[in-house]
């Protein structure tokens, strides 16, 4: 019968040999390792016994046996891998051979089963197929152990190898142990040598302790010496410091000095400065006296046009009543004749009345340009009186700063006094009343130096406080007689210092005043960049070092803005076809007028067309000024709608800017002024941002219409394990965001909780 097939007692049995055969390997290494140690710890040993220090074998004879070490290791482990090899295989081989062998035998019993049959076609068929499947198990299970024969020679063969190499790396390793113990006796003979040598050695050492010993006890009577030359240079240096702490206070104090003298100096462009804006103010009121003359005027022009007006309507009434007479007139002459001087006289009185008309139409012509001309003026003198308000409150803030400049000058005056009655009691006073003196100057000065930032802190914030204040580039306020002899006082005093100090005090004015001029120069680009802020703030803009404007591409300001100016130039088109309307109208007028009618009827039509002219023009007028002075009340709005619509924006995104920082931890900025790229700038609230290396510190994502790519910056390379897992694989921006924050809020941020309107912050 058939083998029975393989349990799992066989496998355990296999592995077990396997395991067994493994651990001898390994013995058989480790026994050969333990010998090459023993040996060279045997002779370390001998060494330290001896009392000698250790000397290392020569490099040659390490390296030697270090590389026959390294291997014979290696050989067992190319000898333990082929072992388990032939190990598997043999046990591979037994597993296919014993398949194979039930195949054969599940073959064998199909085809006896087969003959056993009384033979048919269909059996005699089946029997031929199981007999050629048989036979061709037969090859392959030939084939397969010619292979594996073939296989288990070459395992053998390289066995075979490595057991002679290993024989061969045994021999070496006898004749390096023969080599270490020649070693080892020549090491012997040098302990002997070393011995006598380090006893030499110790006597020689002896007897140069000896020599030390004095030569210390030397050095240290040098020493004492030393430390008293040196706390004799220390008490010297003490006093130099002192006389170098005087020196710098004299120094600040002239620096101090020389900026009053330079302050005096400015005191005349000051009452000069002060000259002009007084006449400045004057021509301000003229001006201003001038716009109530040309308001009267305008007023009177605005009367008289209004009479001549009223005066060109009952013209116009009288003449249609002339013509109207003219023309019952006309059908009583087809009843009855009238006589010609009735004739002559309505003719007259018609061209009279004409004539009238033609010139009220000319005065009212003159008036109204007359009235546009004041007009013109008027706007002109209220610009003037606009700009010399302007000017006036400009002058009373000048004034102001003048004031408090006065104040902080008088108060510099008083410590200067003080400093050259101080300076005058030094001159004086000499020995141990000077140093006396000069604590007492320097607390005084402490206190003035106090006083005076504490004025000049005031002065700030009191100049800060002042709305629409222009920056005043005076620097000292208008001063009395007394305050200019008090100043040629100082001068005079000043001029009292030693003449030593004549060249130090020269430079040091010099360097001040170099000092003054960078200082002016600074404050001049600063205020026109203040001046500059200012302007593009009350336009509407943003400043750019903390904002980024963000463009709509459907803005509905713009599109209120586009609709008003459509709506503004179809107004302007009619209002110009109604004014060549009225022109026409006035050119037919004019001509009828002056050519006269021919008959009743004509004069008839003339006399209706000139009303009907007279009062289209009249209504066009004024649904004219109607418009204009609709559109005007519409622009003023718009403009104070489009306004608030730009603050309530700036506001908006200024609170959601915030939000988004505060509530996500990133800061979001818009990269790019063109709103096509859309590109932003995202950065974390817990790294430290710098715009001008910003790919390192940020990440730059680009918005399209369907999905979020994050673009490749130095910054992205630091995170790619992340990208990969969130962004690649999972294609989820906020999860790979919330793991950037988790991480550095980990590493590097504090919790700080304070119970504000009953909520928790966290900075």
């Amino acid at each position: 019968g058939p083998p029975p097939p393989p349990t799992s007692a066989m496998s355990n049995r296999l592995a077990l040999q396997q395991q067994q055969q493994q651990n001898r390997w390994r013995q058989q290494s480790g026994t050969f390792e333990g010998d090459s140690r023993s040996s060279t710890t045997s002779s370390s040993d001998f060494i330290a016994a001896a009392g000698l220090p250790r000397q290392s074998p020569a490099p040659s004879l390490l390296g030697d046996r270090r590389q026959q070490q390294q291997q014979q290791v290696e050989s067992n482990v190319k000898i333990n891998g082929l072992q388990m090899r032939l190990l598997a295989e043999e046990s591979a081989r037994k597993w296919q051979r014993i398949e194979a062998d039930q195949q054969i035998h599940r073959l064998r019993d199909e085809n006896i089963r087969l003959q056993s049959r009384e033979g048919s076609t269909e059996e005699r068929s089946r029997l031929a197929t199981v007999t050629a499947e048989l036979q061709t198990v037969r090859d392959e299970y030939q084939d397969y152990r010619s292979k594996t024969q073939r296989t288990l020679d070459d395992c053998q063969r390289n066995v075979t190898r490595l057991n002679r190499e290993k024989l061969e790396l045994e021999e070496r390793a006898t004749a390096d142990k023969e080599r270490l113990a020649l070693e080892l006796k020549e090491a012997r003979n040098r302990v002997f040598e070393l011995t006598s040598r380090e006893l030499r050695m110790t006597e020689e050492a002896r007897m140069q302790a000896e020599i030390r010993s004095k030569e210390l006890s030397e050095w240290k009577a040098h020493l004492a010496e030393r430390e008293a030359q040196l706390e004799e240079s220390s008490k010297l240096q003490a006093r130099v410091n002192e006389l170098e702490l005087q020196a710098k206070l004299h120094e600040s104090e002239r620096a101090r000095l020389k900026s009053a003298n330079e302050a005096i100096d400015r005191y005349e462009q000051v009452r000069q400065q002060n000259a002009r804006l007084k006449e400045q103010l004057a021509a301000a009121k003229q001006i201003r006296d001038d716009r109530l003359v040309l308001e009267e005027e305008n007023r009177s022009l605005r009367g008289r046009l209004e009479s001549a007006e009223s005066r060109a309507a009952t013209l116009a009434a009288d003449l249609a009543a002339a013509q109207t007479a003219e023309a019952k007139q006309s059908d009583r002459s087809a009843n009855q004749s009238l006589t010609a001087d009735h004739w002559s006289s309505e003719s007259a009185r018609l061209a009279s009345a004409q004539r009238e008309l033609a010139l009220a139409t000319a005065g009212r012509a003159e008036l109204q340009i007359a009235v546009s001309a004041a007009e013109r003026s008027l706007s002109e003198s209220a610009a003037a009186q606009s700009e010399a308000e302007a000017k006036i409150q400009r002058l009373e803030t000048e004034l102001g700063e003048l004031k408090r400049r006065l104040r902080l000058l008088s108060r510099e005056r008083d410590m200067l006094k003080e400093f050259v009655a101080s300076y005058l009691l030094d001159c004086t006073l000499g020995g141990s009343g000077s140093e006396q003196a000069y604590l007492q100057r320097i607390s005084n000065m402490e206190s003035l130096l106090d006083d005076y930032k504490r004025q000049l802190d005031e002065a700030l914030a009191e100049k800060s406080s002042t709305a629409s204040a222009a920056p005043s580039r005076l620097s000292l306020p208008v001063e009395s007689q007394q305050q200019q002899q008090q100043a040629s006082s100082r001068l005079s005093l000043g001029e009292l210092a030693s003449k030593q100090e004549a060249s130090l005090v020269i430079e040091l004015r010099q360097q001040i005043t170099e000092l003054h001029k960078r200082l002016a120069a600074a404050e001049e680009d600063k205020e026109m960049l203040a001046a500059r802020e200012a302007r593009l703030s009350d336009l509407g803009d943003a400043d750019p070092r903390f904002t980024r404007v963000l463009h709509l591409v459907q803005n509905p300001a713009q599109e209120a803005e586009e609709a008003r100016e459509n709506e503004l130039a179809e107004l302007r088109k009619k209002l110009e076809k109604a004014l060549t309307r009225c022109e026409k109208l006035e050119e037919k007028l004019k001509n009828r007028a002056a050519a006269g009618p021919a008959d009743g009827e004509a004069a008839a039509a003339t006399a209706g067309s000139s009303a009907a002219a007279t009062s289209v023009i009249g209504d066009m007028t004024r649904d004219v000024s109607m418009i204009i002075e609709r559109l005007k009340t519409e622009l003023d709005r718009k403009d104070l709608q489009k306004q608030r619509q730009r603050e309530a924006f700036r506001t908006n995104t200024e609170k959601m800017r915030e939000a988004v920082h505060r509530l996500l931890g990133y800061r979001v900025q818009l990269e790019s002024d063109n709103p096509s790229e859309r590109l932003f700038r995202i950065s974390s609230t817990y790294v430290d941002f710098d715009e001008q290396d910003s790919d390192k510190t940020s990440f730059l994502f680009r918005l399209n219409d369907d999905n979020v790519d994050l673009l490749t910056t130095d910054y992205v390379s630091e995170w790619q394990s992340d990208v990969r897992h969130y962004v690649q694989e999972r294609n989820s921006v906020p999860a790979f965001l919330a793991t950037v924050t988790l991480n550095y809020f980990g590493s590097s941020t504090t919790l700080v909780s304070s119970s504000v309107m009953g909520a928790t912050t966290i900075s």
